[in-house]
């Protein structure tokens, strides 16, 4: 059996925390709908918006589309905590509701890339603010004196023009974006739903370390 049969075999849900992200649901939600891969669900997780967003989703009535409805606004950590408990099947594509993924075959390369990877546990994924050349969001790192977030901006084709077979390690993931198996998550416990936001995200990806594991950096389209 080949791997792209494989992958078609493996269920996948895409995950989005959303609070009165209207505005960014109505582009980025329609394009997740025709993705070039069969056996996904996307689980929208709303934490208690009062901007429409809850009537948007329904009104899009597709049998992909599954949405819990907090009625607290849990915040940033407890609400990805709560997208991954509704994740159905084994791998999770977890995102804000303001990441746009152009690539329909998006799904197909997450997972033959992490099939690939020494004990991965999250892949994160390299973002680009809307119109830009440049990015500094390609992963958390680590230094001597600590938590080194900010890395230098780089032109976007000089972060994506490795070869697929180079892996590039990362301390952790940016939260907006990450690819990981289910089973791993709950085996780190999840966000650390008293870490502040941002912080959470560090937290969860050294832990991964402890626990045995690796996180990378997806840069290949």
């Amino acid at each position: 059996m080949n791997i792209d049969n494989m992958n078609e075999e493996k269920k996948i849900t895409i995950a989005i925390l959303n609070y009165n992200g209207l505005r960014y649901l109505k582009k980025t939600i329609p394009i997740l709908l025709f993705l070039n891969y069969s056996n996904y669900k996307i689980v929208i997780v709303d934490n208690n918006s009062t901007d429409g967003s809850v009537d948007f989703i329904k009104s899009l009535s597709n049998e992909k589309i599954v949405l819990v409805e907090n009625d607290y606004n849990f915040g940033y950590s407890k609400g990805k905590n709560i997208c991954v408990a509704n994740s159905m099947g084994e791998y999770i594509l977890l995102l804000d509701n303001d990441i746009f993924i152009p690539e329909h075959n998006i799904l197909n390369d997450l997972l033959k890339k992490y099939s690939l990877l020494e004990n991965p546990a999250f892949l994160s994924i390299v973002l680009l603010d809307n119109g830009s050349i440049v990015s500094k969001y390609y992963g958390i790192y680590y230094s001597f004196c600590g938590v080194n977030v900010h890395k230098k901006t780089k032109k976007i084709i000089d972060i994506i023009s490795s070869k697929n077979t180079k892996n590039i390690l990362t301390g952790s993931f940016n939260g907006g974006a990450v690819f990981f198996k289910k089973n791993i998550w709950n085996e780190l416990g999840g966000y650390d739903e008293l870490q502040p936001f941002m912080l959470d995200d560090f937290d969860i990806g050294i832990r991964a370390y402890i626990f045995g594991y690796n996180n990378y950096l997806f840069n290949n389209y």
